[in-house]
């Protein structure tokens, strides 16, 4: 299990096809801008690179925090 400081995002739980991670609040979870720092996918996208793209398996509203399946 890795716990992550990095302020992209916190990492609950990452291994090679599963990435757990906590949305704080006021954060997107798709796109709306084009600043990559916008939405969590954007920023999993550039913490995992362009060769693996991951996918949102669940997502919440905007307003709400708490963990997110990618």
């Amino acid at each position: 299990m890795t716990i992550s400081l990095d302020p992209l995002f916190p990492i609950i739980y990452e291994d090679d096809s599963l990435l757990v991670l906590h949305k704080p609040a006021d954060l997107v979870c798709h796109p709306t801008k084009g600043d990559v720092y916008s939405s969590l996918i954007s920023r999993v996208r550039l913490y995992l690179g362009e060769a693996n793209e991951g996918q949102m398996i669940n997502r919440i509203d905007r307003e709400t925090s708490g963990v997110v399946l990618i």
